[in-house]
């Protein structure tokens, strides 16, 4: 019986010299995913259009020679001006939300692509004058849909972090309109046309292997137009016959900060 013992035991002893000889079985990490940027993507998208830079409201010209800047009498007093510095402008900020679909070919550390997208939304943006006859006077533009197709070119900051330029066509149908209670006012002209255009940046985040977070500026502009609205009573009986009335900034633009959510296939 002893004999038993003594040789179980030598037995263990030996086995675990044995064992210990042997290396230790570890598990190995586990691998980083393949972020492959190259294929098609969908999304949905939200943001806010605004703009900080502001003119002065509404211009004139009485002599009807094209160039604007004139004043209008009112009164016997002379230079006395029937607006005074009552002008304003105002923009809007509109919310706008909308759906993207995009394609992107990856570079090594380079990805370009290409964006079609359409968003929904409410820019309103209007040029004052109050006159003391008294009568308000307001040209408005109006943009509610919006639509651009753009190129985009980034570079992989990280496997899952791109960061890129864009820039391409937007087209928007911006419509215009005067509102007065001056009843004699007869409106021309009209935007430039539908087209316009668009650039900006963005950064876009993979959070999976299929979705993305995007965070993205944009700067839109439909350029100047040649609206404008002639009244000939009152003060704007000048001695050409009518005075023509126009918004001091031609140019119509805006500026758009979005959020994104896409799904890559």
């Amino acid at each position: 019986m002893k004999t038993s013992i003594a040789t179980l035991a030598a037995c263990g002893i030996a086995s675990g010299f044995a064992f210990a000889g042997e290396p230790m079985m570890t598990q190995a990490p586990p691998m980083e995913p393949t972020w492959n940027w190259t294929g098609f993507y969908l999304g949905a998208q939200v943001g806010l259009n605004f703009k900080t830079e502001t003119d002065d409201g509404l211009v004139l010209d009485s002599n009807l020679d094209g160039n604007f800047g004139d004043t209008v009498p009112f009164g016997e007093a002379p230079g006395t001006g029937a607006f005074g510095n009552n002008f304003g402008h105002e923009f809007d900020d509109a919310l706008s939300y909308g759906v993207l679909l995009g394609y992107d070919q990856q570079f090594d550390r380079f990805v370009l692509g290409a964006i079609l997208d359409y968003n929904h939304t409410d820019i309103l943006e209007s040029q004052n004058g109050f006159s003391s006859t008294p009568a308000f006077y307001r040209e408005e533009r109006t943009i509610e849909n919006l639509s651009t197709l753009r190129l985009r070119a980034g570079y992989l900051v990280t496997d899952r972090t791109l960061v890129y330029i864009t820039g391409g066509l937007a087209y928007g149908d911006p419509e215009y309109a005067f509102n007065s209670n001056n009843p004699n006012g007869t409106s021309t002209g009209d935007a430039d046309g539908d087209l316009g255009w668009v650039a900006g940046a963005g950064v876009e985040t993979r959070i999976t292997q299929n979705w993305s977070l995007t965070m993205e500026y944009l700067f839109t502009s439909f350029g100047d137009s040649d609206f404008n609205t002639s009244f000939n009573n009152g003060p704007f009986a000048t001695a050409a016959g009518s005075t023509n009335v126009r918004g001091s900034e031609e140019d119509f633009f805006f500026h758009t900060v979005q959020a994104k959510l896409t799904y890559r296939f």
